[in-house]
């Protein structure tokens, strides 16, 4: 179950499609891995994007073409809606948003599980000074892959995760955050004693 609240500037009017539906075969899975679709929300209008001119391409043998379409067509059959509903407006004029769905987890291998979310959610945008954080209760008698387990970054950069074992109930939390602002730092060192250097100028 994936429970988010979103804090904005301005309203949001698109509702979101969630891992949620119908279960989907290898083949499938693998043609939507081809082409690095993610199990994310996703606003409908950017998902099927392109999409509409699938059976022109298939008309004109642009394999390729109808291929990529498919696997977003075959992604979006996998989606259910999920309506944000506004909970709050701020005296600063910004909205509040919940949205709460259940996330389908398809198994890598036999025992071997992932979860991934892109944030900020598609179709908002974060400024200087946001931030995102996103917590993960994962099931009884789990191991956490630390190699595996990562946030990344817009530009690339690796986003620092806390793993920590809840040893009375059999539980791992994972915890991440990542604030767009920019950290600045001067270090210097010198060799004359701050007293000396400032009589001498």
């Amino acid at each position: 179950m994936v429970r988010s609240t979103i804090i904005t500037n301005g309203p949001l009017t698109e509702n979101y499609y969630v891992p949620g539906g119908n279960s989907l075969s290898i083949e499938a899975m693998a043609l939507i891995k081809k082409y690095n679709l993610e199990f994310r929300p996703y606003r409908e209008s950017e998902l099927l994007q392109g999409t509409e001119d699938v059976i022109d391409e298939s008309r004109s043998n642009d394999t390729v073409g109808t291929e990529q379409d498919v696997a977003r067509l075959l992604l979006r059959s996998a989606l259910v809606n999920a309506p944000l509903t506004e909970i709050a407006r701020l005296e600063d004029g910004k909205y509040v948003y919940e949205v709460k769905y259940d996330y389908k987890l398809f198994p890598l291998d036999i025992n071997t599980y992932e979860f991934q979310i892109r944030l900020p959610f598609d179709g908002t945008q974060m400024v200087a000074g946001s931030e995102v954080k996103l917590t993960v209760l994962t099931p009884q008698s789990s191991n956490i892959d630390g190699n595996e387990t990562k946030g990344i970054g817009e530009n690339g950069e690796e986003i620092q995760e806390l793993i920590q074992d809840l040893t009375a109930t059999g539980r791992s939390v994972t915890t991440f955050h990542y604030q767009l602002d920019p950290l600045f730092k001067v270090r210097y060192m010198h060799n004359s004693p701050v007293l000396t250097n400032l009589l001498a100028n």
